[in-house]
């Protein structure tokens, strides 16, 4: 099956970060009959893939020494630049986390944070497209923030994503 490639400014990846990956495997495998294969390369961290029929769904990472958030699912908005959506998020009254940085062969990533306070990733793909699989059972299908205030975050996600 050829590779999904999500249209620019929709979801098109989810990570957790755990303070304990192997329980995450577990439950998760469990609960939606996934698959989790970790790469072993030591520039992804650990970092495992959650698939089902062999399409990716979802990713998996350690909680990094120093990240006081654990136990987080993050959505990743599709882009043709990350650092140009960052870029625009911080002048639409966000707040860059994590500046665009490139994440092997497989695309790019930028981490920020709305208005409100809450965190959006932003995905670049290269040989990574994100999910496979949507819309179906085991699989994602919605993807919502409940805002702090609505007001001021609906004219952010409009004006940095379309």
């Amino acid at each position: 099956m050829p590779a999904r490639t999500a249209l620019d400014g929709t979801p098109c990846w989810i990570d957790l970060t755990s303070s304990d990956t192997e329980v995450a495997k577990s439950f998760y495998t469990n609960v939606f009959g996934w698959q989790a294969d970790t790469n072993d390369d030591p520039q992804y961290g650990g970092y495992a893939i959650f698939s089902k029929d062999g399409q990716p769904i979802a990713g998996l990472g350690p909680q990094q020494e120093g990240n006081p958030y654990g136990n987080v699912w993050t959505t990743y908005i599709s882009s043709t630049d990350a650092a140009a959506s960052a870029s625009k998020a911080q002048a639409s009254g966000g707040t860059i986390m994590m500046p665009s940085m490139q994440v092997g062969p497989q695309g790019s990533m930028a981490i920020v944070g709305d208005p409100a306070g809450a965190v959006v990733g932003i995905w670049q793909a290269d040989q990574h497209h994100g999910f496979g699989l949507v819309g179906e059972a085991g699989a994602p299908v919605w993807h919502e923030t409940l805002s702090k205030n609505y007001a001021v975050v609906l004219p952010f996600y409009t004006d940095v994503f379309g």
